[in-house]
């Protein structure tokens, strides 16, 4: 037996283990007639709309994705190949709700050639749900869902499979729908105390929250950690930003490599008298769990410092009061009375590197500044904006490092 899943059987005792049924909609849409959708707003293409009809001597693949998702963009170029050499025989059309200005900026960098369709009203979303991208949709000639899938699979034995009227093997991509992330993921809600482990959960995207702000009735007492890797649990429980400030040095680093067999849901929910003490909670069940140990050591790493531009004039609008919201995503920062130091956090997530906040401004601003994947030199026009800059320079940081007990 793997030492790991030897470890994991061992402290039985000291964790629930709960076996959970996810609530996966098990509806299938192979074999379903695809309805004929309008497509109202179309890019990239010889008529301003269209509808799925106008397709139907084709066989059409319907790519739904995101300029922020990294995977999704990173399979447009594939995509493009299959069009070029299936030109006759197949029509694919990429889906996104993304704003028609954030997707013709992306247009004029990345020089996409394919059909791009606005999904503003989700009416498309809608007909083939998911919560995950890349999301994939193949309809035969005969308007008939062939496929429920992503991107990386459309090959080309499995296009030719399809236009010699064989038949396919492909699993059908299903995202659980009813995943419902404020819910405890044991199912149970009586309890005084729970912790969850579970092995990787199909259809659920990958995701962490730590309950430090919001109205959640379990603020401040609860981590829940979904379909994520080894790394990132001892990133969540020892409060460091994942991929960034942890290295790792063990003797064979094939349990932090990210996948489906090394993934983990994790759940830990305890009284509210000693949620402060939730991390170091969650630090000793990992070290009970698993053949490593942690520790926090500072180091000299190459960083970047976000500073105020010398002699520029700072050009931020203080906040009034209200809620404090942070909301950081592959779109931008967005944030409501909070404090300049998300800048920093926030570039530190787009780049993978480790960003230090040397503004020396204090107080909380309201502040908007978009991110764009394809061109991320970009954001220090944002930051000049506003009187900032970024710089190189060489920091002793503090690190976590991973060892072999």
């Amino acid at each position: 037996m793997n030492k790991i899943y030897f470890k994991l059987a061992v402290v039985l005792c000291f964790l629930i283990f709960t076996a959970i049924i996810f609530g996966q909609d098990s509806k299938s849409l192979l074999g379903q007639t695809a309805p004929n959708l309008a497509f109202s707003k179309i890019l990239n293409y010889s008529k301003p709309s269209a509808q799925l009809s106008d397709f139907e001597s084709k066989i059409i693949i319907l790519d739904f994705w995101a300029t922020w998702c990294a995977p999704c963009v990173a399979s447009l170029p594939h995509l493009e190949k299959i069009q070029k050499k299936y030109a006759d025989k197949i029509q694919i059309v990429t889906v996104t709700d993304e704003s028609e200005e954030r997707i013709r900026l992306f247009l004029r960098k990345k020089n996409f050639k394919l059909p791009v369709v606005f999904d503003s009203d989700k009416k498309l979303a809608d007909a083939f749900p998911f919560n995950t991208l890349p999301h994939t949709i193949i309809i035969d000639e005969q308007n008939i869902v062939r496929a429920v899938t992503d991107s990386s699979k459309i090959t080309d034995e499995l296009l030719d499979k399809l236009l010699a009227k064989q038949q396919i093997a492909l699993a059908e991509k299903k995202d659980d729908l009813n995943f419902d992330a404020s819910q405890p993921l044991s199912g149970r809600a009586n309890f005084l105390y729970q912790a969850t482990l579970t092995p990787y959960q199909n259809g659920v995207p990958s995701q962490f929250n730590i309950y430090k702000r919001g109205t959640s009735a379990y603020l401040n007492r609860r981590i829940l950690a979904v379909n994520v890797g080894l790394q990132e649990l001892y990133e969540i429980a020892y409060e460091f930003p994942t991929f960034i400030r942890t290295v790792i040095e063990v003797k064979d680093k094939a349990a932090f490599k990210w996948s489906e067999q090394n993934a983990f849901c994790y759940d830990l929910i305890v009284p509210e008298e000693i949620g402060g003490k939730r991390f170091s909670i969650m630090r000793q069940q990992l070290d009970a769990m698993f053949p490593f140990r942690a520790v926090i050591e500072e180091r000299d790493v190459p960083v970047k410092i976000v500073r105020k531009i010398s002699g520029g004039n700072i050009k931020l609008t203080a906040a009034v009061g209200g809620e404090n919201v942070i909301n950081m995503s592959g779109k931008g920062l967005s944030m409501k009375n909070a404090p300049i130091k998300n800048i920093a956090d926030f570039l530190q997530m787009m780049t993978n590197k480790i960003v230090l906040d040397e503004t020396g401004i204090s107080g909380n601003y309201d502040l908007e500044i978009p991110y764009y994947f394809e061109n991320p030199a970009k954001i220090n026009e944002e930051l000049k904006k506003i009187g900032l800059e970024t710089i190189e320079e060489t920091r002793r940081v503090e690190m976590l490092v991973i060892y072999n007990k």
